[in-house]
C-alpha cells in the first residue's frame, strides 16, 4: 500500500497543480491525507472542490483544530498513514507522472534502502523551467538512473534532502515521534537521518519532480538582520541542538554518537555567541571556525556562516 501525505497551509496559488499531478501518476498512491494546518485563504475550498470534482478514491482531507506548523503537520500525519512505503508531498510542486512507480520499485526491490530521495528541476510560480538561482543549497540534478547511499556522518547539522522527494517505507515510523524543528533542519532531515542509521538512505538520481521556487518558500532578496531575525537564527540552533539530542537515542555507532555530540557542543557555543555577545563567547566561536563547514560541507560557505553570526549579533537592535 502507497500513502501521500500532503501538508497545505495557504497554498491556493500551486495546491491544485500539485493535486493534479498526484492524480495522473502512473502508478497511483492507495491512500492521500491532505492536512491543513489552519489555511486563511481559499485552500480548503480549492482541496474538496478538487477531491469532488475528480472522484479521489482513497483521498481523505483533515483540518487541523490549530495550527501545528509544517513539521509537526507532517510527522502527525504519517502517524495516521497507513501505507507499507509513504511519500511526503509538499502543497506547491509538481511531481512526474513516474515519480510513485519508479521510487516504489527502487523501494520494494531493495531492502536495506529505508528512504529514497529523487532528483528535481526547478520551476517559477508560473510553472516555467528555470535555471538554480544559486540560494537553494543542496539539489539533485542529475538523470542517470544510479543510485547513490549517504553515510550516516553526512547529515550531522545539516539537511540536504528536500522532505517533498522522499519516500520512506513504513517501518522507520517506529523511531519517529512528532518532535518540532524548525530552522535548519525539519521532518525530512530527521526521517532521512534515521533511514541512513538503521538502514540505508539513498537517492535515486533520476529527475521525477518539478521543485517551485516563489516568494513564499525560497528568499531571493536581501539577508535581514535585527532582533528578530537573530532570535530565529538562536531558535534554529536550539531545535538543532534537540533533534541531535533526540537522533542520539537510536544512533549505536560510538564514534557518530561523539561527533552528534560534538557537534551540539559546538551549536551551543553559537548560541551562547549570538544569546549574549562577549569576547570570550566570540573567541570559542572563532576557535571553532572550522567546525562551520559542517553545514555545507564547503570551508569557504562555512566561513559566511560564521561571519553570518557575527553579523547578527552586531545588527540586531536591541
Amino acid at each position: 500500500m502507497i500513502s501521500v501525505v500532503v501538508a497545505a497551509y495557504n497554498g491556493e496559488k500551486f495546491i491544485e497543480a500539485q493535486l493534479r499531478s498526484l492524480v495522473l501518476q502512473s502508478k497511483p498512491a492507495d491512500e492521500v491525507l491532505i492536512f491543513d494546518d489552519g489555511s486563511t485563504d481559499s485552500t480548503v475550498e480549492i482541496v474538496k472542490s478538487f477531491i469532488k470534482e475528480n472522484n479521489c478514491n482513497g483521498w481523505t482531507f483533515i483540518e487541523n483544530a490549530e495550527n501545528k506548523g509544517y513539521c509537526k503537520n507532517f510527522l502527525e500525519g504519517i502517524k495516521i498513514a497507513k501505507g507499507d512505503i509513504i511519500f511526503f508531498c509538499d502543497q506547491d510542486d509538481v511531481w512526474h507522472k513516474e515519480k510513485i512507480a519508479e521510487m516504489t520499485a527502487v523501494l520494494n526491490g531493495k531492502p536495506e534502502i529505508k528512504a529514497l530521495c529523487c532528483c528535481c528541476d526547478l520551476i517559477d510560480g508560473e510553472g516555467k523551467p528555470i535555471e538554480n538561482p544559486g540560494n537553494i543549497g543542496v539539489l539533485f540534478s542529475k538523470n542517470d538512473g544510479s543510485i547513490e547511499a549517504f553515510s550516516p556522518r553526512e547529515f550531522i547539522g545539516r539537511s540536504f534532502i528536500r522532505g517533498c522527494s522522499v519516500g520512506f517505507k513504513r517501518e522507520l515510523l517506529q523511531y519517529i515521534e512528532p518532535i518540532e524543528l524548525k530552522g535548519l533542519l525539519s521532518h525530512d532531515w530527521l526521517i532521512t537521518f534515521i533511514a541512513s542509521l538503521t538502514g540505508r538512505c539513498a537517492v535515486l538520481n533520476k529527475v521525477l519532480m518539478s521543485y517551485r521556487c516563489h516568494g513564499e518558500n525560497t528568499s531571493f532578496g536581501e539577508r535581514k538582520y535585527g532582533k528578530t531575525a537573530l532570535d530565529k537564527r538562536i531558535n534554529a540552533l536550539r531545535y538543532s541542538v534537540l533533534g541531535h539530542k533526540y537522533i542520539l537515542n537510536i544512533a549505536d555507532d560510538k564514534k557518530l554518537e561523539r561527533k552528534i555530540k560534538n557537534q551540539m557542543v559546538f551549536e551551543n557555543k553559537r548560541i551562547a555567541y549570538l544569546e549574549n555577545g562577549g569576547p570570550g563567547a566570540f573567541v570559542k566561536c572563532a576557535l571553532s571556525v572550522l567546525k562551520y563547514r559542517c553545514y555545507y560541507k564547503s570551508a569557504p560557505k562555512g566561513f559566511r556562516v560564521f561571519i553570518g553570526d557575527i553579523l547578527y549579533r552586531n545588527r540586531s537592535k536591541k
